[in-house]
């Protein structure tokens, strides 16, 4: 484990972060910094990156370098503002890259901003990675950010999905908001600051931890009396390998060690009541003694030896079952796609008939969903005369759309190279013989 601590004393906090690849990648997407005493204050932000190991680990990068970049120039009289342009230029940088180098379609990242001035803390983010704050004094865990997820803005806040059924659904992960992916982000900074208690504990972090491990054991761990916040991290990042590690996982921890607030004050989307139960932070393993690193390496090197002898026999069956695992994730992706696109045109019909029966000025709409462009959307979220509520939901669902069909197209181009290699490695063998 890759564990970077960033512990000294400051006026604010004590911090400490930490990004792993996890299990199942091949590769980190995720990207996290921090910069203390910027004109604006302190900085944090994790990204989690999108749009394949290459495009996703460049999007994230891109993201918090623009991030800490802007807010470190000068002083901004507004910070909610600033959080705003800071997150649109990150936003920019990313889709003029993409838009100069067709390989990287389709990338993008979420964006959580924690930025500690003074007394306060504001907040901003965009996607479904999370803030969290612990409140040592009452064993409290507050999610502090919304997801802006398919599941979270319409199945649970509109539908009524229980946010337990949320947490399993196969749609998860459909994001509506990122970075990288429109021209205008527009972002959700949080109208008010947070007033953090001292003790308190903010949390940044991937949905690579919080797909694997559930807010109540976040909390738990996070009230643990034993254990610096170094601890913490990695126990954090341990539980959500051991709970499978199918994503990147990206932690920032932040301790507040001195306030003048007697309470904390915020918003919270949800509230845990932490509860300690016995187990407590897990000790870090003992160093194997040196013959078991010989024993490891002989082991590792006959398995790798045994692999390319197996490799050189039958990449054509690897390369079938490869190519059958890339199938079957098109096939759900471009499900995924119709039904968004179902949705969205529903949407459209509905939004057409308002602005036809209310004769809208202004604005011209195509015949059907599929002409509609991000430059079309742009133009209905500037239109003040029509209805806030109307102009949103416009934006949404075709955010949700257009990022289903981005991920459609990223699974078709990996299809489509599986079996192009394929077939270049069947021509090998019967030209050699085999």
């Amino acid at each position: 484990m890759n564990f970077i601590l960033d512990y000294n004393k400051h006026v604010f906090a004590d911090r400490a972060r930490c990004s792993v690849t996890g299990k199942v990648r091949s590769a980190n997407e995720d990207h996290c910094d921090w910069r203390a005493k910027t004109p604006n204050g302190d900085v944090f932000v994790v990204c989690d990156g999108m749009g394949g190991h290459v495009g996703g680990k460049k999007a994230s990068t891109t993201a918090v370098k623009a991030i800490v970049e802007y807010l470190s120039r000068r002083q901004y009289p507004d910070p909610q503002q600033a959080l705003h342009d800071a997150l649109q230029f990150a936003n920019t940088q990313i889709k003029g890259f993409a838009d100069n180098h067709p390989e990287y379609k389709g990338m993008g990242t979420t964006a959580c901003v924690l930025l500690l001035q003074g007394e306060r803390a504001w907040i901003a983010h965009a996607g479904d990675s999370r803030i969290y704050l612990f409140e040592s004094g009452k064993q409290c865990l507050h999610r502090i950010t919304k997801d802006h997820s398919y599941v979270q803005r319409v199945l649970v806040d509109v539908e009524g999905l229980p946010e337990e059924e949320a947490e399993r659904h196969p749609q998860r992960n459909v994001i509506l908001k990122a970075l990288g992916t429109n021209a205008e982000l527009n972002p959700e900074v949080a109208p008010e600051p947070v007033l953090p208690e001292k003790d308190d504990i903010f949390l940044i972090c991937s949905d690579g931890l919080t797909g694997m491990i559930r807010d109540t054991r976040i909390g738990k761990t996070l009230a643990q009396e034993a254990g610096t916040l170094q601890q913490k991290g990695e126990t954090l990042i341990r539980l959500a390998n051991n709970a499978g590690g199918k994503d990147n996982i990206t932690a920032q921890l932040i301790r507040i060690e001195q306030s003048p607030h007697k309470q904390s004050v915020f918003k919270a989307y949800k509230s845990i009541p932490i509860e300690l139960d016995p187990i407590a932070i897990p000790p870090p393993k003992p160093k194997p003694k040196i013959w078991k690193w010989a024993v490891a390496a002989a082991v590792v090197i006959a398995m790798a030896m045994a692999a390319g002898i197996y490799y050189s026999i039958s990449d054509g069956i690897i390369y079938e079952w490869r190519l059958e695992k890339a199938g079957l994730a098109l096939q759900k992706a471009k499900d995924e796609r119709d039904a968004a696109e179902k949705t969205f045109d529903n949407q459209f019909h509905n939004f057409k008939q308002l602005v036809e029966m209310n004769k809208i000025s202004g604005i011209s709409l195509p015949d059907s969903s599929k002409q509609i462009t991000s430059e079309m959307v742009d133009a209905i979220l500037t239109n003040e005369t029509i209805p806030k509520d109307n102009r949103e939901a416009v934006e949404f669902f075709f955010n949700l759309f257009a990022r289903a069909d981005s991920i459609y197209d990223i699974k078709s181009k990996h299809y489509e190279s599986l079996k192009s290699r394929k077939n270049e490695s069947n021509h090998r063998r019967q030209k050699s013989g085999k």
